[in-house]
């Protein structure tokens, strides 16, 4: 029993090589996104630290104009506001244009006939200019920046699909995770129970020590698994947090003007 219960705790310490290796690279990573070298916070986090902050609760109704402060919405939505307007250009460019740079000199000498008709003299560069003889390559133009305006629009419907899909990705997954870490709870409970109850007979003599010791394992192994979906919530509503372009405060909603088909 004592050679079991040995491997047990041996094999229990190795595990915890990979995680404490896990903890290093992360804690690189975050010195790295505050632009320092990868070991600068390594003596700051090694520290015991408060207990963990709970995971933020997320509001249920969502406003879907948050997903327009993400970066890759915003730049489609330019775009195809960028592609509207080139069709009104290439429209305008079917008419024909005039250019007015007449102008008017006085040519009389004396104060009282400054006014009269006969004082003004006109002189005129005006131009009009007519596209009739180009007019199919201007349609063509028209119809270039129409098809041009398309491709931008289902790529920006596309865009706004996926966004929508990287945030009901991580929700569906939260709730899901959320409703297992209920059950862990009290999976937990009930192994804390069990292992009083076993730790009362063990004193009184009425089971070996190797049962104890089983049912400590088991509370273990319990707030583990507890542990490991704690820190998955975090996650999740990270990737949540970043779907939506930075959380979902209603302060931070992007003013950009709706776009329309």
């Amino acid at each position: 029993d004592v050679t079991r219960q040995r491997g047990s705790i041996t094999s229990t310490e190795a595990r915890a090589e990979p995680i404490r290796a896990d903890i290093a690279l992360r804690t690189h990573a975050l010195a790295i996104l505050l632009g320092e070298p990868p070991a600068t916070l390594m003596t700051e986090l090694a520290a015991p630290s408060p207990a963990a902050l709970g995971v933020p609760s997320i509001p249920a109704g969502l406003p879907s104009d948050l997903l327009r402060r993400r970066p890759d919405i915003r730049a489609a939505e330019r775009d195809l506001a960028a592609a509207t307007a080139d069709i009104g250009v290439a429209v305008a460019d079917l008419y024909p244009r005039f250019t007015l740079t007449g102008v008017a000199q006085l040519i009389s000498t004396t104060l009282g006939s400054l006014f009269e008709g006969d004082s003004l003299q006109l002189t005129g560069t005006g131009a009009a200019q007519f596209p009739l003889l180009d007019w199919g390559r201007r349609k063509s133009t028209v119809k270039i920046r129409e098809e041009d305006r398309e491709q931008a629009y289902q790529r920006y419907r596309a865009t706004v699909l996926q966004a929508l899909r990287d945030v009901e990705d991580p929700l569906t997954q939260i709730a899901a995770e959320r409703r297992r870490n209920a059950a862990l709870q009290r999976a937990v409970v009930d192994a804390e129970s069990s292992a009083r109850s076993t730790e009362s007979q063990y004193r009184t003599g009425f089971i070996a020590q190797d049962a104890l010791l089983n049912a400590e394992t088991q509370v273990l192994s319990a707030r583990e698994q507890l542990v490991a979906s704690d820190a998955q919530l975090r996650q999740l509503t990270a990737a949540l947090f970043k779907a939506l372009g930075g959380g979902w405060e209603a302060g931070e909603e992007a003013e950009a003007a709706p776009v329309r088909r």
